[in-house]
C-alpha cells in the first residue's frame, strides 16, 4: 500500500456565497511557488454556485467540507482545524488574493524560527465598488513585543494572512460564543500570554475591501470591545480597561463621521510612504489573469497607518 506523505500546510478557507470572487482566490494558492499543501474549504451553507465553481478546479490537493448548514465563521475554522494535516495552519480568504511568493516566505520563517506560534504578513488592502479604486497598507508592526505592546488597540496581524503551528491552533482555538467580526483578534488576545507572534516585512497578500458598512464597523467594534474587556478584567489589567474603552469611543465617534462622509484632520490617516511600483505590477498582473477587467493605477497610492 503506497504511503502518501502529509503535507505540510493546511490553508482554511471558509467560505459563504463568494461565486465572484472564490475562484481567483484559489487560482493564487494553486500559484504559489511552495506547493506542499492542502486546501480545506469549509463552506457554510452557500446558496450561490461557489461550491461547484471550486468542484470544477482540477486539483487533488482541494477539499470541499460542505454538509449545507451556516454554523458561523469561529465554528468552521474550529472544523477546519479538526481537519488539517499539515505541520502549520494557514488563513486565506474567498475574497483575497496571495502574492506567489506568500507560503514560501512564512514556511521558511517558521521553520527556522521554532521560537514563533504565529506570523502574519505586511498586507495591502484594495477596495473594490464594482471597480478597483486604490490601494494602502494595512497598520504593520514587526516583532512580537510590538505587536502587543497596546492591546487595548489592537494587534495588527490581518486573520487572512496567518500562518502558524497547527499545535498553537489547537490549543488556544477560535472562541464559541463567535465574537462576530472580531474572532481573530479575540484570538490573539486571549492567547497572548502564551504564544510568540511575528508579522513578516514582506506584502505577501491583497486583501479586498468593499465599501463602508457602518453597522458591520460597529458590530465589529462592539464584539472586540467585550472581548477586551472580559480578558482585561480576567487579569485584572485595570489600565488597559480606561484605554480601551477610551479608543472605543475615538473609533465609534470616526465610524460615524466617516457614514456621515465628514472627516477633520485629526481623524485623517497619515501618509508615510508609497507602496512599491513592483508590487503594484504584481497585484495588476494578478487581477488580470484571473479575468478582472479592471486595473489599478499608480497614482494615489499610500503606505497609510490606521487610526
Amino acid at each position: 500500500m503506497e504511503n502518501k506523505q502529509l503535507p505540510r500546510v493546511s490553508i482554511l478557507l471558509p467560505i459563504f456565497n463568494g461565486v465572484s470572487t472564490i475562484k481567483s482566490a484559489v487560482q493564487s494558492i494553486i500559484d504559489q511557488e511552495y506547493q506542499d499543501w492542502e486546501l480545506i474549504i469549509l463552506d457554510d451553507g452557500s446558496t450561490d454556485e461557489s461550491v461547484r465553481i471550486i468542484e470544477s478546479i482540477p486539483d487533488s490537493r482541494i477539499k470541499i467540507i460542505s454538509d449545507g448548514l451556516h454554523k458561523g465563521l469561529a465554528t468552521r475554522l474550529n472544523e477546519g482545524i479538526d481537519l488539517a494535516l499539515g505541520t502549520y495552519i494557514a488563513r486565506m480568504d474567498a475574497d483575497d488574493l496571495c502574492f506567489p511568493n506568500r507560503l514560501d516566505k512564512q514556511v521558511l520563517f517558521l521553520d527556522s524560527h521554532p521560537e514563533i506560534d504565529l506570523t502574519a504578513c505586511k498586507t495591502l488592502a484594495f477596495n473594490w465598488d464594482g471597480a478597483l479604486e486604490s490601494i494602502r497598507l494595512l497598520p504593520y508592526h514587526q516583532t512580537h513585543n510590538e505587536l502587543i505592546a497596546r492591546p487595548w488597540r489592537s494587534i495588527y496581524m490581518p486573520h487572512p494572512s496567518w500562518l502558524g503551528k497547527v499545535a498553537w491552533f489547537r490549543q488556544h482555538r477560535y472562541g464559541i460564543p463567535e465574537v462576530l467580526r472580531a474572532e481573530d483578534q479575540e484570538l490573539l488576545l486571549r492567547a497572548m500570554p502564551e504564544s510568540r507572534y511575528y508579522c513578516l516585512p514582506e506584502i505577501l497578500l491583497a486583501y479586498r475591501q468593499g465599501t463602508f458598512n457602518l453597522q458591520k464597523s460597529l458590530l465589529a467594534r462592539k464584539g472586540l470591545y467585550l472581548s477586551q474587556m472580559r480578558i482585561f478584567h480576567s487579569r485584572q489589567e485595570w489600565i488597559f480597561m480606561a484605554k480601551s474603552s477610551w479608543i472605543m469611543l475615538q473609533k465609534m465617534i470616526f465610524d460615524y463621521l466617516r457614514a456621515l462622509s465628514i472627516s477633520i484632520s485629526l481623524l485623517k490617516n497619515k501618509s508615510s510612504g508609497e507602496v512599491p511600483s513592483l508590487v503594484i505590477d504584481q497585484l495588476n498582473a494578478m487581477i488580470n489573469k484571473y479575468g478582472s477587467p479592471y486595473m489599478l493605477s499608480s497614482k494615489n497610492i499610500k503606505d497609510k497607518s490606521l487610526k
